[in-house]
């Protein structure tokens, strides 16, 4: 499944969550929602946690936020 697809499923299931709808979603289905976004998460100390961590967007100019958009792409090997 690509990572997309991985990122979509992740966004429904929070939505889900968010309006109580996963109650009807068997508690078997679980520990596989959960390994998927923890496989979507950047490891711990990786470089792209640090930059996502240090990000202030609220002091960001409209440039500034762009510019660090491209720096978290190239730190995620997908620039």
């Amino acid at each position: 499944m690509g990572e997309r697809k991985l990122r979509e499923l992740v966004a429904l299931t929070q939505t889900l969550q968010k309006s109580e709808l996963l109650a009807h979603i068997p508690r078997a289905v679980e520990p596989y929602l959960t390994h998927i976004s923890e496989r979507l998460q950047p490891p711990a100390g990786s470089a792209l946690d640090t930059a996502v961590t240090a990000l202030n967007p609220d002091n960001l100019s409209p440039r500034e936020a762009l510019e660090a958009l491209y720096q978290l792409k190239a730190l995620a090997g997908k620039g």
